[in-house]
């Protein structure tokens, strides 16, 4: 990893040309390499560990417009957790590059310390290039990979996709309170979705929002379903 064929090496694998080397190399090199935790990623990893949570937030608040703070952070914690990020770093291949005790191959080497990697890598790119270039390796590696996360059920949007595809018909859906039923103490919302005066899907939910995510859902399956015959 000292070697210049090393850096560009690995340059190449992250995609993003170093100005500072020093700082590449630093944010593959775990403690154990140096006994020292202030030559290692320790510092860069805490770093690059809040720019990440800030791109990924930015993300989901756009991805996501109808979902509120709480539900919003756990789908954060999912695509920033541990076993996440230590699986961008595999795909990556970084842990080819890890430097560390002789001990520490690639094929024990902890999703802890791959986590830390990754994070420490952005840590790296952040200071050295600025939140842009930080923001296009975050969301090439790890938000690129997310799209089998947000297409679950649980988490698309389906009303953003139903005005979507209305849109390019012209139309605009509107939503409709149907009944609004108390069950021990908790709510439960009827909402249908019109389009041009007709329901064509009708949600319940505990909250307004998801029953008309639900209502929206059954909109778009029966539009899509009339284009297809």
């Amino acid at each position: 990893m000292s070697q210049n064929d090393d850096i560009k090496q690995l340059e190449k694998v992250l995609g993003y040309k170093f100005r500072n080397t020093k700082l590449l190399e630093l944010s593959v090199t775990h403690a154990s390499y140096t006994r020292s935790h202030k030559n290692s990623y320790q510092r860069l990893e805490f770093l690059g560990d809040a720019v990440i949570s800030l791109v990924v937030a930015e993300f989901l608040i756009k991805k996501f417009p109808d979902l509120d703070e709480g539900e919003l952070t756990n789908i954060r914690q999912q695509m920033i957790s541990q076993t996440s990020l230590a699986n961008a770093t595999k795909i990556l291949g970084l842990d080819k590059f890890v430097r560390a005790d002789e001990k520490i191959t690639t094929k024990n080497i902890s999703d802890s310390i791959l986590c830390d990697i990754f994070e420490a890598v952005v840590g790296a790119i952040y200071l050295d290039g600025g939140i842009k270039f930080a923001k296009k390796f975050i969301e090439r590696n790890l938000l690129a990979h997310m799209e089998v996360l947000t297409m679950s059920p649980k988490l698309r949007n389906y009303k953003g996709e139903l005005l979507e595809y209305l849109q390019a018909m012209g139309k605009t859906p509107s939503y409709e309170l149907l009944s609004e039923i108390d069950s021990e103490g908790e709510a439960i919302f009827a909402v249908g979705v019109r389009v041009n005066g007709e329901i064509l899907g009708v949600g319940v939910g505990r909250r307004k929002k998801d029953a008309e995510q639900e209502a929206s859902r059954k909109a778009l399956e029966k539009l899509k379903s009339k284009s297809s015959q």
